[in-house]
């Protein structure tokens, strides 16, 4: 497992975003763990850019 993996599964962090594909072993490792989920920031994306003025929303079109 990777460092920052290592600290989110330790408790030494409460949480991390990470970009990349959703079937990446860095991904999927950790949520093996219990007590370890993905979270859907979507509802609160105009809270974050508010907040976080250096964050831009993007919307991505759902694929077929």
């Amino acid at each position: 497992m990777s460092g920052k993996a290592e600290q989110l599964v330790s408790g030494e962090v409460d949480a991390g975003i990470v970009i990349l594909p959703a079937d990446s072993d860095r991904i999927q490792e950790p949520l093996r763990v219990p007590d370890i989920r993905l979270m859907d920031s979507s509802p609160e994306a105009e809270a974050y850019i508010n907040r976080f003025p250096a964050l831009a929303k993007v919307v991505l079109r759902k694929g077929r």
